[in-house]
């Protein structure tokens, strides 16, 4: 694991909890859904509290990604989220193949996949991508959006210039060599330069009318209130067009608001409801989805300064966190004890041979 500058506490590790529908968070390969065919509309209670941005990098985390990104958007590289039981990989995207040059470990070479059409129909293309990237990490160009910056510039930070080879090639510079360069470019999304220009350069006005590669189209917006997303039959990826008519996303950020809305069939699935709601919810047939995923409750603690630059007394403190009973009592078992920034059993989580459980003697 990684070594920060910090200590962290974990207290618990939540894992999502998501009703009626969803397995992995896209919206294109629900099981209920293929059952039931094609046609009908998807009415979905988001946790998020207001409509993630729709004109190309979104906010709102990773309910922004899951909701509009990769919705209305396609990366270079995405998720494979074609099954809910297996963490998802990377697989190609709007790039065909990637590789590291040979002579060269700071330089990517991405191969763009050809016959890909915005949705205002104009090409995707080399071109297309340098904008973009111009427009997110340029400050000289005039498509450079300061808002969109902000909300991804944490998640590419290896990378420093971008360069066309040819029409279907491009390169990328990292500012040194790192193996991470396809689980940075997964978070960066397409939006056609055209539309953009159409709209009067206007970003704002962009996001009620934008055009991306993705699996769906934005049909309506109502900032605070809903999204409607209609499917691209266009779409390049044809096992992955969508098989509803119509999704509509509702933003809910409070969890009984979100309960309420689906126990009265105002929506047909919601993320993350009361906990204490889960045995009623079974009870009355909902189907229910729980999947771990490393999102920690934690107190990020200075290492520097008394008391926490006391070793002995940061791991009293591990000792004293009872995370099984936070797990049971508060959180009705919709969670994982956290011992790291990722749960036991993932990849990265490694061999720590540290583990700390509830021991009030020890904390002593």
């Amino acid at each position: 694991m990684k070594r920060c500058d910090t200590c962290q506490t974990h207290w618990v590790q939540t894992l999502p909890v998501l009703i009626v529908l969803a397995l992995t968070g896209m919206l294109l390969w629900l099981p209920a859904a293929e059952a039931q065919g094609r046609g009908g509309v998807l009415r979905i209670g988001m946790t998020a509290a207001d409509i993630p941005y729709t004109g190309g990098q979104p906010d709102q985390g990773f309910e922004g990604f899951r909701f509009i990104g990769y919705q209305l958007y396609d990366p270079l590289v995405r998720w494979d989220l074609s099954q809910g039981e297996k963490l998802p990989a990377i697989v190609p995207g709007l790039a065909e193949s990637w590789e590291v040059k040979a002579d060269d470990p700071t330089k990517w070479i991405f191969k763009l996949r050809r016959g890909v059409k915005f949705h205002d129909g104009t090409d995707f293309n080399a071109d297309a991508v340098l904008w973009n990237w111009d427009a997110i990490k340029n400050k000289d160009t005039p498509q450079y959006d300061p808002r969109q910056a902000g909300f991804v510039a944490p998640r590419i930070t290896v990378l420093k210039s971008w360069r066309k080879l040819d029409e279907y090639t491009v390169e990328f510079t990292t500012t040194r060599p790192s193996s991470f360069v396809p689980y940075q470019v997964v978070y960066i999304f397409y939006v056609s330069p055209t539309q953009w220009e159409k709209v009067g350069r206007d970003w704002r006005a962009l996001a009620n009318n934008p055009a991306g590669t993705g699996p769906f189209k934005l049909a309506r917006l109502v900032p605070r209130e809903r999204a409607e997303l209609e499917p691209n039959r266009d779409y390049w990826d044809k096992q992955r067009i969508p098989k509803a008519d119509k999704v509509m996303l509702l933003p809910m950020p409070e969890a009984t608001t979100r309960l309420a809305a689906l126990r009265a069939g105002q929506v047909d699935w919601i993320e993350v409801p009361p906990p204490d709601a889960i045995p009623g919810l079974r009870q009355a047939g909902f189907q229910i989805m729980l999947r771990p995923y490393p999102h920690n409750w934690m107190h990020t603690l200075n290492l520097t300064r008394p008391p926490w630059d006391n070793k002995l007394l940061r791991q009293a403190a591990n000792y004293a966190i009872d995370r099984e009973g936070i797990c049971k009592s508060l959180l009705n078992g919709t969670c994982i004890p956290a011992i790291g920034e990722v749960y036991p059993g993932h990849p990265w989580f490694g061999n720590p041979k540290q583990r700390y459980e509830y021991n009030p003697a020890k904390a002593k």
